[in-house]
């Protein structure tokens, strides 16, 4: 088979039918299969194995401040929520001491009201009697 002949078949068919027809067993192997790699050699596994160490070192010791941060947090935290209900609470007992003493000075008022209406009324109805003459 010529060149430009494989060339029209692998615009036509794509390379896979390309690599059929030079491997008619299968397909070709991958080239990254084909080219191997040295074993590592001791220095290269100590060294790799140092850099985990390390890794895991400062992981640990980013965990570990991160727990003293997070508690250090939720302490404070804690406090302001604690604050925060007290003045809410505060807030609250205000609302309803003002409301009952209003209460109170309503009921005070209309009671004063009454006092003064019979009062009136009294006088009114005494200006309207005859003095000194009986039917």
């Amino acid at each position: 088979m010529s060149v430009q002949s494989f060339s029209a078949l692998q615009r036509l068919g794509g390379n896979r039918s390309a690599s059929r027809l030079v491997t008619p067993n299968g397909p070709a192997a991958p080239v990254a299969a084909a080219i191997r790699r040295a074993p590592p050699t001791m220095e290269d596994r100590v060294s790799a194995l140092e850099k985990q160490q390390k890794a895991a070192a400062k992981q640990r010791q980013a965990m570990q401040i991160d727990a003293k941060w997070h508690a250090q947090f939720n302490e404070i935290f804690s406090n302001y929520r604690q604050s925060t209900y007290r003045i809410s609470g505060s807030f609250q007992k205000a609302l309803t001491n003002f409301q009952a003493t209003q209460t109170a000075q309503l009921q005070m008022d209309a009671i004063w009201n009454q006092v003064i209406s019979l009062a009136v009324t009294v006088a009114v109805a005494g200006l309207f009697e005859p003095v000194g003459k009986s039917f």
